[in-house]
């Protein structure tokens, strides 16, 4: 029973007990090991879109408070830059959900 309290989502061997005494159901939780290196990176391209999101937000806000055209340009081009880190990122991401999408799919 310390096993399948391990494995699953119960609190206590004694909600352990309860459940095979009333036949319930009890929902086991398995973590795939494989999986580990995939779901880091991908928190880190989360953690980095998010981070050029602001940028390209502060850069947003910059171009509009700015009077001059010189100013404009300059966060225009800073906007650009940071469109490339974008593409890098959404690039990655494919990449780890086509290889996800075949691991799932295999038959």
């Amino acid at each position: 029973m310390e096993k399948l309290l391990m494995e699953s989502n119960c609190r206590s061997v004694g909600e352990v007990a309860r459940k095979i005494l009333s036949k319930e159901k009890i929902l086991c939780l398995y973590k795939d090991v494989t999986m580990s290196g995939t779901m880091e990176e991908l928190t880190r391209i989360r953690k980095e879109l998010k981070a050029i999101g602001i940028n390209v937000n502060q850069l947003t806000r910059g171009f509009n408070s700015s009077r001059d055209e010189s100013g404009k340009a300059f966060y225009k081009l800073k906007a650009i830059e940071r469109s490339k880190d974008i593409d890098v990122q959404v690039d990655r991401l494919m990449s780890l959900v086509t290889s996800l999408t075949k691991k799932w799919l295999q038959e």
